[in-house]
């Protein structure tokens, strides 16, 4: 883009790349979005589970838990509880919650951006030299983002939200030079 102006194939090949991009982070900020709720989720139950199995917790006291099936039924809440609480550190769902929050939030800014970039190519049908540079702060705002990346992603999750970002992102109303 340096050496002089491009040619539209050069422009369609750099749009196809930002248009990628584009949908991409729109992927990754599902993504993440649902399985930072997920976890959060899982945190927040194993959280009550262990707060009602603790003894000090008050719901230990109801005159319920003093029958005999409210014993057992109290022994497997205190049960469970006990192994939850135990397992809890060993799952690091704390650390999990704060590397899908930054990949949430480190896609959704860079999908923002590019959202931004994408109108003013739509608005003034050309590729300028500030927008490449647009373009490339996003690039590099995934390499920062992949090192995080989920190992094992959930291929059923991201089918589900590749058909959403194709409904949504029809590559056919995405700009073209003739």
């Amino acid at each position: 883009m340096s050496n002089g102006q491009p040619d539209a194939s050069q422009i369609r090949i750099k749009l196809t790349h930002i248009y990628d991009a584009y949908r991409t982070a729109l992927l990754n900020k599902k993504y993440y979005g649902r399985k930072l709720s997920t976890y959060k989720t899982i945190n927040i139950v194993f959280e009550w589970i262990i707060v009602a199995g603790a003894t000090g917790s008050g719901i230990s006291g109801f005159a319920l838990w003093e029958t005999s099936n409210g014993k057992e039924v109290w022994s497997v809440i205190a049960g469970v509880s006990v192994i939850l609480a135990t397992l809890k550190p060993l799952l690091n769902i704390g650390e999990s919650i704060k590397v899908y929050t930054a990949l949430f939030i480190g896609h959704g800014k860079i999908y923002r951006n590019l959202e931004y970039l994408i109108e003013d190519i739509n608005y003034y049908q050309k590729f300028t030299e500030e927008m490449n540079k647009i373009f490339m702060q996003a690039q590099n705002g995934f390499e920062d983002l992949d090192q995080h990346d989920d190992p094992r992603p959930n291929m059923k999750l991201l089918r589900q939200f590749q058909a959403e970002v194709n409904r949504e992102i029809p590559v056919a109303n995405l700009w073209m030079p003739a």
